[in-house]
């Protein structure tokens, strides 16, 4: 087991590049229990609002978070929504430098509306179109000065579908992080999920990777989940494979290690950033060099951490490295 100390020494180390798709989560709190006169729907008394970072944006959070450095590379629209983007980054010590703008978009927002703790409904603001060969070309270039500036980073490729990571782009990271010998994390998304050969690790969901897999059974069984692993690593190329369980935690599978690493009995309030939680942690710890199961083991409980808040929160590594340390005395 790694010692607390050597885990927080050797996190600050890290420099962490995360480029892909980022969004602004809004949070509208209050109640709704009246009916409109005008139509048969809930009135939403607004009590209180919170912005937070989200998706590639809440990734770099998190990695600044476990005190590693964190360099963020995204696009955004010339909108106010960028604005309030760039000011929130600013706020958390987080360089705006990565952040380009595409005006034939708009920064992607997700508002979500809470009453009596129940969420009502989400709004989405986006344009899922594809960037332009240009914005490839400037991300390329954002990423290679930054190899240039620290050139031991890793690097985290957060895809949510929204268009930022093109088929071409991912390609050109990849082949850029080879020569640099970086590690490439990712956390993917069924558009682009067999674009990602020769990554280090690959981090897709249960669902994601049952549906990518196309094996007709059930993946519950450690088993089952090393038949499924095998099958994607060898057509990927992928060294290691971390699949998220849910509730269930977490299952890695590397050349060393078949292991389904079981959740700690949490109080759930809501699900949101877990996986950006996870891939972090993971992309931390094994740039840190931390062993695989004690990483991934970390990564399990980040995810279960900022589950017990309600909206998107960062992990805490004080209360992480606390909660490894007692469940390192049970082992």
């Amino acid at each position: 087991m790694n010692s607390l100390k050597d885990i927080r020494e050797s996190f600050t180390e890290q420099n962490i590049i995360v480029i892909g798709d980022t969004i602004l989560d809004r949070y509208f709190y209050g109640r709704a229990d009246r009916i409109s006169p005008e139509a048969p729907v809930p009135v939403f008394d607004l009590n209180k609002q919170q912005v937070c970072l989200g998706g590639a944006a809440n990734v770099a959070l998190n990695v600044h978070h476990l005190s590693a450095s964190a360099h963020l590379i995204t696009v955004v629209g010339d909108d106010h929504h960028a604005s309030s983007l760039k000011e929130l980054l600013a706020e958390h010590n987080l360089s705006t430098t990565g952040l380009i703008t595409d005006k034939s978009r708009c920064t992607t927002v997700k508002t979500r509306l809470y009453a009596q703790g129940q969420q009502l409904i989400r709004v989405d603001e986006e344009r899922r179109h594809l960037i332009s060969e240009e914005i490839e070309n400037l991300i390329v270039q954002a990423l290679e000065i930054e190899l240039k500036r620290a050139p031991h980073s890793s690097i985290i490729l957060q895809d949510y579908n929204k268009g930022v990571l093109t088929k071409s782009l991912i390609h050109s990271i990849i082949n850029i992080s080879q020569s640099y010998q970086s590690k490439v994390f990712v956390d993917p998304k069924h558009s682009n999920f067999w674009e990602y050969e020769n990554v280090f690790l690959f981090k897709p969901n249960l669902k994601e990777f049952e549906d990518a897999i196309l094996i007709k059974q059930d993946l519950q069984s450690l088993e089952a989940l090393i038949q499924a692993a095998e099958k994607l690593k060898s057509k990927m190329s992928v060294r290691s494979l971390v699949v998220t369980l849910g509730s269930k935690g977490i299952f890695i599978s590397t050349p060393e290690i078949n292991k389904i690493i079981p959740t700690q009995p949490r109080s759930i309030a809501d699900v949101c950033g877990a996986g950006d939680s996870v891939i972090s942690t993971l992309a931390v710890a094994l740039s840190a060099g931390i062993p695989a199961i004690n990483a991934a083991t970390l990564a399990n409980l980040a995810g279960g951490q900022v589950c017990e808040h309600l909206g998107v929160v960062p992990v805490q590594l004080e209360q992480l490295l606390e909660e490894w340390e007692l469940l390192s005395k049970n082992y």
